[in-house]
Formats: structure tokens, sequence, C-alpha cells
């Protein structure tokens, strides 16, 4: 199929721009159409390929397959197998087997083979966004809450995280955001911080709504964090404020960091504790809200 040279405005994309936003180089594309046609992007009369944003889909979906351990020669069977039921049906925990209870018991018995069989079980029934949204970070916040009552649900919690944070972190690397003209966004938490799995969901977080997001290793100082900001071209910087910041970082190196102009937004539970001392400099604070951090970002654009 063939067509004349379109905008993205009109909801095709070049290759290149595919291969930014799903990760997928465009040599794998090309052979992933040739091989084995599981993509058919349109033509223009010059025979550049366009892909639409069904075709983006697709793509994120087969490599959710992949991810799963399905090999690419299987994608198409497994992408002709009816739709996963609901998650209603998929993840009902009415009944003293169900998925969540075996899940709870591979975790008390720190059994990782059991847990990497139920979540490939949850995965034939569901999107692995669905199972961090609705299964496992809810289960996470939960042992958060007993964490300090004995050595043992410490224990677990630090070992439920682990293995979530690795989930996360291929997750965000999945979900290259939709559009590329959406805000590029710098995640970061203000020296000494240690916030690797808070930015982690939080920019899964984000980039599920659409956003690209960077997040730069812990430790780096404002003034390295006003440097990434400029060379990555960042749209705004979101600061994720977990722990209380020592003096020094919200006095001249934070006023130093607004100087350039980019927008900058403190989210997180500590956040609201110096409104003040962000209000003075003309950065919002959004607490725990996604929502509103979501909507505000939005307005960036």
């Amino acid at each position: 199929m063939s067509t004349t040279e379109p905008t993205e405005e009109n909801g095709l994309f070049p290759i290149r721009t595919v291969a930014h936003l799903t990760g997928v180089n465009p040599i794998t594309l090309r052979a992933w159409e040739r091989r084995y046609g599981l993509i058919q992007p349109v033509r223009t009369e010059k025979g550049h390929r366009l892909y639409s944003l069904r075709d983006i889909e697709l793509i994120r979906r087969i490599l959710g397959l992949i991810d799963q351990g399905i090999s690419i020669g299987q994608v198409p069977h497994a992408l002709a197998l009816p739709p996963p039921p609901s998650r209603s049906a998929a993840c009902d925990t009415s009944t003293p087997g169900d998925w969540e209870i075996r899940y709870r018991d591979a975790l008390d018995r720190f059994d990782e083979a059991r847990l990497d069989a139920l979540e490939a079980e949850a995965l034939c029934l569901s999107n692995p966004d669905e199972i961090l949204d609705r299964l496992l970070l809810p289960l996470l916040d939960e042992l958060a809450l007993t964490a300090t009552i004995s050595a043992e649900q410490e224990a677990r919690f630090h070992f439920a995280r682990m293995r979530l944070a690795l989930q996360l972190a291929n997750r965000v690397r999945s979900l290259k955001g939709m559009h590329p003209r959406a805000p590029r966004l710098l995640l970061a938490t203000p020296p000494p911080e240690h916030g690797d799995f808070e930015r982690l969901r939080l920019a899964w977080q984000l980039r599920r709504r659409g956003f690209l997001t960077l997040t730069p290793g812990n430790g780096a100082s404002l003034r390295a964090l006003r440097h990434t900001a400029q060379a990555c071209r960042a749209d705004a910087i979101v600061l994720l404020v977990k722990h209380d910041p020592p003096a020094a970082v919200l006095g001249s190196a934070l006023e130093a960091l607004t100087q350039d102009g980019t927008p900058i937004l403190a989210v997180g539970s500590c956040a609201n504790k110096y409104l003040t001392r962000f209000s003075e400099l003309g950065i919002p604070t959004l607490g725990e809200d996604i929502e509103a951090l979501v909507e505000k970002l939005g307005s960036l654009n």
C-alpha cells in the first residue's frame, strides 16, 4: 500500500521515529515485516515505510510476548490467540487457592523459581502493566507498612522490592513514549537521596501516559543535574522529594537550578513540607498526586 508523503500529525511515522519510540531498530522492524509478516506499514510513493499508532502498539505487544519468553517465530501464533479475559476474571482473589495467596506463599519462602512461574502465569491472562498496577505494586505497598515490625517482614519487603525494581526497569525501557513531541522529563531526587525504586515507579507511571523520561543515577549534585537537563534538552525537571533534603540543597544549589528557565516541579511525600521554599523559587509542589502532575506536565506541551 502506498501513499503520498504525510506528516506525523496525520498519525503516520517514519521508521526512524518508530525505532526511537519502541526501542526496536529499523533492521529488526524490516525483518519482522519480511520474514514473519508481523507488521505491514504503508509506503510512500518513494517506497519509505510509514507506521500508524496501531502499528506502534502492535510492536509493543510483540515486545511484551518476547519478554514472556515467546520466540519471534511463535509470535504470529500468539497474536492470533483470543484476547485475555478481563482483569476481574484473571485476578479474582475470592478463593483460598487464588493467584495472590500462592504468590504470597512463594514470597514467604523466598522461592524465586515459584515466583517466576506465577508471574508467567499472570502474563498469560493480563499485560505486564496491569499486573504491576493491580497486583504487585499494591502488594508491595502493603508489605512496606509492616516492614519494620520484624526482621522477617523487613526481609520479605526488600526481597519483593528488588524483584519489582527489575520489572519496572524493564517496563520503563519498553515504554518509549507515544509521541516524539511529548515533554521530555528529567526525574531526579535531591542529593543525597537514594530513591531508585521510587523514581523507577514514577518513570513507569509517566511513560504509561506517553511522557518521555530520563532518570539519572543517584548521588549527583544539583549542579550536575543542571548540566544533564541542558544536555538532554529537558522540557521539565521533576524533583522527587521522599526525605528531608539538607539545608544546603534547598539553598543556593536549588536556586541555581532554577536559573536556566527549565520548569521544575516538586513531588513526593515530603514535597509539601517545603512548600514555602519551593514557592519562593517558583516551583509548584504536587505532593503524591500523580494525576495532578500529569495535568501540570500536559500544560507544558
